[in-house]
C-alpha cells in the first residue's frame, strides 16, 4: 500500500518515540509525510479549588514546551530528508488526532500503547483501543513495555 501520510500521536514517551521509528521506516519507503501531533487536554479545577496560575496559563507554558520539543522532533526528521508536519491540538486527544487524520488524508496511524490494564484501563480507557476502532485508515500499534 501506498502511503502518502502518516500520523504519529506524540505524548513524548519513550512509546511515542518507538512509534516515530516505526513511521520514520514507512515514510523511507513510501516517501510520506510524517505528521506529528501532540494533543493537550484542557485543565478543569474542581469548583472552589484555586492555583497559583489559572488553567490558561497552565496550558500555555504546557503548548510552549511542547511546541519546542516538536520543533527538536521536525528538526530530527528534516536532517533524515524526511516531509514532516508538527502540530499541536487543544481537546480530547483520541477524539482530535481522529478528526485531524480525517481532515489531514492520513494513511496510516502510527501509535504506541503502554498496556495498561486492570483497574486502569477499566476506568480511563485506551486512547489506541479507540483509535483502532474509530480510524478511517490502517493503524500500526508499537507495544511499549514500562520496565
Amino acid at each position: 500500500m501506498k502511503y502518502n501520510n502518516i500520523l504519529v500521536p506524540n505524548d513524548f514517551s519513550e512509546g511515542s518515540e518507538n512509534a516515530l521509528t516505526a513511521a520514520i521506516d514507512f515514510a523511507n519507503v513510501t516517501k510520506a509525510t510524517i505528521h506529528i501531533v501532540h494533543v493537550i487536554t484542557p485543565v478543569s479545577y474542581p469548583t472552589g479549588f484555586e492555583m497559583a496560575a489559572s488553567a490558561a496559563e497552565f496550558e500555555k507554558e504546557l503548548a510552549e514546551i511542547s511546541n519546542t520539543k516538536l520543533n527538536e522532533i521536525e528538526l530530527r526528521l528534516k536532517k533524515l530528508n524526511l516531509n514532516c508536519k508538527v502540530e499541536i491540538l487543544f481537546g480530547n486527544t483520541y477524539s482530535k488526532l481522529i478528526d485531524y487524520s480525517e481532515i489531514n488524508n492520513i494513511d496510516l496511524i502510527c501509535i504506541a500503547t503502554h498496556g495498561s490494564g486492570g483497574i486502569e484501563h477499566f476506568i480511563f480507557g485506551s486512547t489506541t483501543e479507540k483509535i483502532l476502532r474509530k480510524a478511517h485508515c490502517p493503524v500500526y500499534v508499537v507495544r511499549f513495555y514500562n520496565n
